[in-house]
């Protein structure tokens, strides 16, 4: 996702532009911003938050992965690992100890590919649906 962030210090404001596979850019750049206040070296000013604005959602090319089970699952002979993606919620199971992630059958159609055409094909679903404005 890219987004920018607007900081504030001794009367100075300046913008950051940041691409980061993250769902909260509002969250990660509070956190980011206390951290560098948090260990300010002598001489520096610390930072203020002033906004977070959001530039392209859809910048996102590879999925970010997120385990969804605490212990594997072991079904049919089978031990395996239930994954969802942080950007876009398509799911994905990881067998064995391997990286080998082999996406749900219903999202192998060729758009969910990567996280910015799933999620341009899910929000255009969704509004054909009724279920979004």
């Amino acid at each position: 996702m890219k987004f920018r962030i607007q900081v504030e210090s001794s009367s100075s404001v300046w913008w950051e532009e940041y691409d980061k596979p993250i769902s909260d850019p509002q969250k990660w750049a509070s956190e980011i911003v206390e951290y560098f206040n948090h260990t300010l070296r002598p001489g520096e000013s610390p930072r203020k938050l002033l906004r977070v604005e959001v530039l392209d959602q859809a910048s996102q090319k590879e999925h970010s992965w997120v385990k969804q089970n605490a212990m594997t699952v072991v079904k049919g002979g089978m031990m395996y690992d239930v994954l969802k993606c942080s950007v876009c919620g398509i799911s994905a199971k990881r067998y064995g100890i391997g990286e080998k992630i082999i996406v749900d059958t219903k999202y192998r159609a060729k758009v969910y590919g990567c996280c910015d055409t799933a999620l341009a094909y899910l929000r255009r679903k969704r509004t054909l649906c009724g279920l979004e404005k």
